[in-house]
């Protein structure tokens, strides 16, 4: 399995996105998607499948530490107390702690350094193994790299060939960070595209 490096962590490099997936549709995908080889699983409160991919992993018959977990938070829960809540609720749909805890977008009505101390206060509790951002501009993502204690790990932005993040991924290489692309082949136009 090829991993990507960042930070302390080894993420797999292909990943299993759950958006748009809800139900037992969702669970069943996962269950293929894990009898099919994929180690890295990607889901967010907001997709409202948290505790169906949370049962697929379960129902899987592998070493919970086998399989690379990315979830992400809501806007709405990015104050100190309600991001804590947030990511507990999320552990406990998922079964466990996580791998990867993202801020899912930016949201300038709150602090972001009252969210960025909360995030690191999480992964301190053992909830998470290492924390990023998704959907952060560089300048945003240098920011919040600059309040974290602990090293963001991702930034994971919509990214393919027809839309460049090369300010992003240039930040994230000073940062020793790693991007996550969200959309890699443009929602099936890269497939058609000669």
């Amino acid at each position: 399995m090829h991993t990507v490096a960042a930070a302390d962590l080894q993420i797999p490099a292909i990943g299993f996105g759950t958006w748009q997936l809800e139900g037992k549709t969702a669970q069943s995908m996962v269950e293929t998607a894990l009898e099919l080889g994929y180690r890295h699983v990607d889901t967010a409160h907001i997709y409202n499948n948290e505790a169906e991919v949370g049962a697929a992993l379960a129902s899987s018959g592998d070493e919970r530490g086998d399989i690379f977990v990315t979830t992400k938070i809501w806007i709405d829960s990015f104050a100190k107390d309600d991001l804590a809540r947030a990511a507990e609720t999320s552990i406990k749909k998922l079964g466990g702690p996580v791998d990867l805890l993202l801020l899912h977008w930016p949201k300038p009505d709150v602090p972001l350094a009252e969210t960025i101390e909360a995030l690191n206060a999480v992964k301190a509790r053992g909830l998470t193994r290492g924390i990023g951002v998704s959907n952060f501009p560089s300048k945003l993502l240098k920011e919040a790299a600059q309040l974290s204690e602990s090293p963001l790990i991702t930034d994971q932005v919509e990214y393919h060939p027809y839309l460049s993040q090369q300010a992003v991924l240039q930040t994230l290489r000073d940062m020793g960070g790693a991007l996550t692309a969200w959309s890699p082949i443009a929602q099936g136009r890269v497939v058609k595209d000669p």
